[in-house]
């Protein structure tokens, strides 16, 4: 006694199992999208500094 697949039932499982690969590759991206940010902040936090000590620095020089 065998049974048939059912066609419908085999076109979801192959539709969810490229979804799921999608999704993978996606979680890839992301996590290098995360890092780079992470480079980025790090980055924009030293160049913040610099200017914060350029300011400081010039209004010194401007009060003595």
């Amino acid at each position: 006694m065998s049974r048939k697949p059912n066609p419908e039932i085999v076109t979801l499982i192959e539709r969810v199992t490229r979804l799921e690969e999608r999704v993978s590759a996606l979680n890839g991206e992301v996590e290098e999208l995360k890092r780079y940010l992470k480079r980025v902040d790090s980055r924009l936090w030293w160049i913040l500094g610099g200017v914060i000590l350029t300011v400081l620095l010039t209004l010194a020089k401007l009060a003595l």
